[in-house]
């Protein structure tokens, strides 16, 4: 399979077992849940009427917890938010509203008349959302099927000239998305989640090659000004130099209709960078760098793919 110039998913043979645990619309063809060797592929494709909870959840691409990639602590995440009652995780009207903003700042600069989007890290899909009913064409990716269920649930029934595509897949190994295939690369607070060189190394570069010429990205990331890490070379070491106990649990923030409600959470490994060393990184990988703002401990690039 693989995503096509207008931004939907081609389908095209697959070895792969297929399951199928949502309901649709009537008439509609069924979402396919692929599990083949870059993970588990969901392609929604389709306007979804009702989700029945007593479907099982999708799986994780390894069963084993012990086996998974520690970046899977945003599935379980995800599942501990909602056992508490809270719809969204992201849902801070302040952070959304701040977010879509600059976003809408940066698209005006775009310099194609009706750029495919990929957004990698999409979790719930707040800002697919957004771009949605913005008219976008818009591709989604995150790794956490939780994540991707809400983000369909949420826009499953915007108006859209081209219905989105949401993936459940590894940023780091982008396999389904042609080279040089989408206009324009979103990433909200993604990348400072990859904590081995490696990772950040290789999701860059991916990123890089699904971009056409001058294509652009938008980085949106926690900023570490001071003694940021210099090199990672396994989450073994990132345990060791960071001493983190991600079994913790810790009171966060979560909002639920509006008002701001208390949950508890353990914390997910996370590498934040300097703006300095952020722009190195994007720079090593292909990118060049034409804005770049800090601001307390966020930071916003903007970049485009180097000639």
């Amino acid at each position: 399979m693989s995503v096509g110039l207008n931004g939907q998913i081609e389908p095209a043979a697959v070895d792969a077992k297929r399951t199928q645990p949502w309901v649709h619309a009537e008439g509609a063809r069924e979402p396919e849940l692929v599990e083949g060797e870059a993970g588990i592929q969901l392609l929604c494709t389709v306007v979804f009427t009702k989700w029945e909870s007593h479907r099982k959840e999708p799986p994780l691409p390894n069963s084993d917890p012990k086996k998974l990639p520690y970046y899977n602590a945003y599935e379980d995440r995800y599942r501990r938010v909602y056992a508490q009652g809270v719809d969204f995780w992201t849902a801070h009207p302040e952070e959304i509203s701040d977010t879509t903003e600059s976003l809408d700042t940066f698209l005006k600069k775009s310099p194609q008349p009706d750029p495919l989007i990929l957004e990698c890290g999409c979790g719930e899909g707040h800002l697919a959302e957004h771009l949605i009913k913005k008219g976008f064409r818009y591709i989604g990716v995150d790794i956490s099927p939780s994540g991707i269920k809400k983000a369909m649930a949420r826009t499953y029934q915007l108006d859209a000239k081209t219905k989105p595509n949401f993936l459940i897949a590894n940023t780091t190994a982008l396999d389904l998305i042609e080279d040089a295939s989408v206009d324009i690369i979103i990433d909200h607070y993604h990348f400072h989640m990859l904590v081995t060189d490696n990772d950040r190394q290789s999701y860059l570069k991916e990123a890089n090659r699904v971009l056409r010429s001058e294509g652009l990205a938008y980085f949106r990331e926690n900023l570490q000004a001071k003694n940021a890490m210099q090199s990672v070379a396994s989450f073994d070491e990132y345990l060791a130099i960071t001493s983190s106990d991600f079994t913790i649990e810790e009171d966060r923030e979560a909002w639920q209709d509006g008002k701001a409600v208390r949950i508890k959470l353990p914390r997910v490994p996370a590498r934040a960078n300097s703006l300095k060393g952020y722009i190195s990184e994007l720079e090593t990988a292909g990118f060049e760098v034409y804005c770049a703002k800090a601001t307390g401990s966020t930071c916003v690039i903007h970049a485009r793919k180097a000639d």
